[in-house]
């Protein structure tokens, strides 16, 4: 596989991350992180299936653009869905320490 194509790939799948971020952002004010957190991980699972997908069977370039789709969306729609449920997740009186903390792990990983 050539640089530009790992390039495109990676472009693709960042734009989809990008995108995802703003939309999730507005959608879990709207139905709630669970909600948004669920459909998250189910698009960032069928899109890792298809990347194993191209693993094994050979190089696939519509799958392999699909797969890098999906798992830019499923990634891009987890980052906002998981920070509203750790801000919602505790009191008031905690929810900096914990919110700082929650970034510190992410930021690591």
């Amino acid at each position: 596989m050539s640089d530009f194509a790992i390039g495109c790939v990676e472009a693709l799948h960042t734009a989809c991350k990008v995108v995802a971020m703003v939309v999730a952002g507005y959608m879990c004010d709207l139905k709630g992180p669970r909600n948004l957190l669920i459909f998250a991980f189910t698009i960032l699972f069928i899109g890792l299936g298809l990347l194993s997908f191209q693993v094994t069977s050979g190089l696939i370039w519509p799958v392999l653009l699909m797969a890098a789709m999906l798992i830019g969306t499923g990634v891009g729609a987890a980052f906002p869905s998981l920070a509203a449920a750790v801000i919602l997740g505790v009191g008031e009186q905690n929810r900096a320490s914990v919110y700082g903390a929650y970034r510190m792990w992410r930021d690591r990983s």
